[in-house]
């Protein structure tokens, strides 16, 4: 059986994130997740949709650069 619902942290460990980070997305309402007694849980649909929201990564191409004062 698909696991449905993960706690904070099996959250962190698959996204590879700390639990700061996961509760400041939380915070921010890009996480959304659900109470049980005590416990948070992030629904897997939620994880999905909070992961296809994120944005791609853009890196820059760095220009080779001259070692050591050549010129």
């Amino acid at each position: 059986m698909e696991q449905i619902a993960y706690c904070i942290k099996e959250v962190c460990a698959a996204l590879g994130l700390s639990k700061a980070s996961v509760y400041r997305a939380m915070a921010r309402g890009d996480l959304k997740a659900m109470k049980f007694g005590s416990r948070t849980l992030v629904m897997a649909s939620e994880l999905n949709k909070f992961t296809n929201q994120l944005r791609p990564a853009q890196f820059r191409h760095r220009q080779n650069r001259k070692r050591g004062g050549e010129k």
